[in-house]
């Protein structure tokens, strides 16, 4: 499993909610041909509205149609949640946070020193950043211990 893959699985413990039934969260459905999509509603009657991946609705989605629940793709508020979550009870190590333009500093100190730090681009999604070797590993050590 590569970092990333580990990275997105600990959010998803972490963030239950990301794996709600509820819009966006991204599902693989079908009983002879399988299709995913994002969810966009849950009708009255139960049923989930889905956008597929043509962009087009298909509608009347029962829950026994959903093959996969793959989730809602984490925010960075998921990413900060897991990380605060990991390590709270952490007390020789600390993690900080200095928001500066479109940019996000993230940085490992321990009592005396900073350890590391890395930026995290604002204007990015989270799988974008992660594509940045060095976050995605200061992230990794932070989280997947």
């Amino acid at each position: 499993m590569t970092k990333l893959s580990q990275i997105e699985q600990k959010i998803k413990e972490v963030c239950p909610w990301l794996m709600e039934l509820t819009f966006g969260c991204e599902v693989k459905y079908g009983k002879d041909s399988i299709k995913s999509g994002k969810i966009i509603s849950k009708m009255v009657n139960g049923l989930y509205t889905v956008l597929n991946d043509k962009n087009t609705i298909r509608a009347s989605i029962d829950v026994v149609d959903i093959v996969e629940v793959l989730g809602k793709e984490p925010q960075l508020s998921d990413l900060l949640y897991t990380i605060k979550s990991v390590n709270e009870n952490n007390q020789e190590k600390g993690v900080y946070f200095d928001l500066g333009g479109s940019e996000l500093l993230l940085m490992s100190r321990s009592p005396l020193k900073i350890e590391n730090s890395v930026s995290y681009d604002l204007t990015k999604s989270i799988r974008e950043n992660l594509e940045n070797e060095e976050l995605c590993d200061f992230i990794h050590q932070l989280i997947c211990k």
